[in-house]
């Protein structure tokens, strides 16, 4: 499983084939990363958080004759909601809740799933999972039950209810893309009385101060008053 990782990789189509000559005839290799040809890229533009250079060396799009000509060549399959795969899957999101609900199609059906997570930040997850269950072969109902019974309980996309608040907790090993896309789906959140509280991001090292500095400008952005 190859999540958030390609995009890192200096000479991608040599490592997927090294991981295809160790696995089995039977095996899947998953693969997942940022499309610079998404939607959020042509809406962000420059902002869009999937530019972490040098951190991220490689961009990639749907259409992009690296996947289409090799890499799906290497592993002969890949997750479906991925182009040139053949198979016709499509994950939407809803404008609801907290909580992220989505419209998933597959096969001229559409299945409305209601989930435990918050943010829309969370679509490619979802898409990854519903991906991943078609490839390996599981039942689209199988796959609809098991994303609206899943309940966070780490720290990631969690959503608590107190007797006078409610409270949004994603906290686990924050870093600078993740602290941007929970700042900007919890400043969609609309209520009366709101308040975002703040850890440190470790493990940054010399960029420390300078990521810091950018999430504290990104929240004066959000901020009305």
């Amino acid at each position: 499983v190859l999540i958030n990782v390609i995009e890192h990789i200096y000479a991608p189509v040599s490592f997927l084939s090294a991981l295809a000559k160790k696995m089995k005839r039977s095996g899947t290799i998953v693969l997942a990363t940022p499309d610079i040809g998404s939607f959020w890229h042509r809406i962000m533009k420059s902002n869009w958080p999937s530019f972490k250079i040098p951190e991220h060396i490689a961009f990639y799009n749907e259409k992009d004759p690296l996947l289409s000509e090799k890499i799906y060549k290497l592993v002969n399959r890949a997750v479906p909601f991925s182009h040139p795969t053949g198979l016709s899957l499509s994950v939407e999101p809803e404008q609801t809740g907290l909580n992220l609900s989505v419209n998933a199609s597959y096969q001229n059906q559409t299945y409305r799933i209601t989930t435990n997570l918050f943010g829309q930040f969370n679509l490619e997850n979802i898409r990854a999972a519903i991906a991943t269950g078609l490839t390996l072969g599981v039942e689209m109902i199988s796959i609809v039950s098991a994303l609206e019974k899943y309940t966070p309980d780490n720290n990631r996309s969690q959503v608590k209810l107190s007797k006078n608040n409610i409270l949004i907790c994603d906290s686990y090993n924050a870093n600078p893309t993740s602290m941007q896309l929970i700042l900007h789906s919890f400043a969609e959140i609309q209520a009366p009385k709101k308040m975002c509280i703040l850890g440190d991001m470790l493990e940054l090292g010399e960029k420390s101060g300078e990521e810091h500095i950018r999430i504290l400008n990104i929240c004066l952005l959000y901020t009305s008053d």
